[in-house]
């Protein structure tokens, strides 16, 4: 049916895509838990806005230009894409506003201000919206890492950053080039990160059987309704509440505070690099 809107084909164990010529008309399409290696076809879908190739065996992508015209949320997590040319090609999407690359080889470290600095047209990464103050610390932080990254060879340090990576020239004119004192600036920016465990446990916060957990790095002064995607997702309820151990060596069962209004800043709970985040499911 060329006309249908919706369609799911999930484990269904499918490992290749062919489309008959014709007037399609899909705007959402589920592969999930497939077994496809390339997705080149279904960009011709002149409609499709929602793709979900959640759990496919899918190392690489080669988006072109003339692809996915209309396409805004694209969920590739827990696929096998491990190189960053993958995610360089989804500039490719100008319509492209929802990502999710959560547990791939790429993104299996703190990588998130990597995808943010790469591609400005997203607005929400792995269930969380991308503030303006998030980019903008993200590109600089981004930019400091390219250029602690590159060899000094004489060659001029925005050549050998531009031939590395993805659009050094445009974050250069939007922010300057990094500081010689590199460390100290990349420093700076990271102290206003925190490295968090996000634990999810039922009914009671001191509760020792952890359902799910989930590490992620966040801006200390996001508030805590900006978690709250993150969290909806890992807990998957909306019925739950919110509690911070601040200091990673405290382990006193009475040291969890809750984080009572969604309002506030996480540094206003005292949030630092090894906190926990429990949320407690009811």
């Amino acid at each position: 049916q060329l006309q249908t809107k919706s369609l799911s084909f999930g484990w269904s164990r499918l490992r290749d895509i062919e489309l008959v010529p014709g007037d399609w008309q899909i705007q959402e399409l589920s592969l999930e838990s497939n077994l496809l290696t390339d997705i080149a076809m279904l960009g011709l879908l002149p409609s499709l806005q929602t793709l979900n190739l959640r759990l496919n065996p899918l190392a690489s992508l080669q988006i072109k230009p003339t692809q996915f015209p209309s396409l805004r949320v694209l969920n590739i997590s827990y696929t096998q894409i491990h190189c960053w040319s993958s995610i360089d090609s989804l500039i490719n999407i100008p319509t492209l506003r929802t990502l999710s690359v959560l547990h791939t080889p790429l993104t299996a470290g703190d990588v998130r201000y990597q995808v943010i600095a790469r591609l400005p047209q997203v607005t929400k990464l792995d269930g969380t919206v991308i503030t303006d103050k998030e980019r903008t610390e993200m590109e600089r932080y981004y930019l400091v890492q390219c250029a602690r990254s590159v060899n000094s060879s004489g060659q001029p340090l925005l050549e050998q950053m531009t031939e590395k990576y993805s659009r050094i020239h445009e974050l250069v004119q939007k922010h300057g080039m990094p500081s010689a004192d590199l460390g100290k600036q990349a420093n700076k920016l990271k102290a206003r990160l925190a490295r968090v465990t996000i634990q999810v446990v039922h009914r009671d916060v001191l509760s020792t059987s952890i359902v799910c957990a989930e590490s992620r790095s966040v801006i200390k002064n996001m508030l805590v309704r900006q978690l709250l995607p993150v969290v909806i997702k890992l807990a998957k309820t909306r019925n739950f509440k919110l509690y911070l151990r601040s200091d990673p060596d405290d382990l006193q069962d009475g040291n969890w505070v809750s984080l009572d209004n969604e309002t506030r800043p996480l540094s206003f709970y005292g949030i630092q690099d090894g906190s926990v985040v429990r949320v407690v499911t009811q």
